[in-house]
């Protein structure tokens, strides 16, 4: 809502608005942590079962497969989903080993990332 609160601001500073309904309001963030928001290893491991064992079909499936490609390369589906060949790069090891890898700039701070 601080985000919709915030774009309505910007509508009627823009005058494509007449007034701000959000004015009086004060939005309350919740930003505590919770313990169940957390993927843990244990977690993890039991959906790459469930993906492993394929007890879902067609698109839970394949929602499933991003999911845990996006945990694994710690990728978002927006950075992943335009992965293309040219995005591999060799990657050359301090042990002399060289692997393919996928290289790009992060979308939010500009920083090299290698998967």
């Amino acid at each position: 809502m601080e985000g919709f609160k915030f774009l309505i601001g910007l509508a009627v500073n823009k005058e494509m608005m007449g007034k701000n309904p959000y004015e009086k309001f004060e939005i309350k963030k919740n930003i505590k942590a919770q313990k169940n928001d957390v993927l843990t290893e244990d977690k993890l491991k039991k959906l790459q079962q469930t993906y492993n064992q394929k007890k879902y079909t067609g698109g839970k499936q394949e929602v499933l497969r991003k999911f845990l490609f996006s945990c694994y390369t710690s990728l978002s589906y927006a950075e992943y989903s335009k992965v293309t060949y040219s995005d591999f790069k060799p990657i050359t090891l301090k042990s002399d080993e060289t692997y393919m890898m996928v290289c790009d700039e992060r979308k939010k701070t500009n920083i090299t990332l290698i998967t």
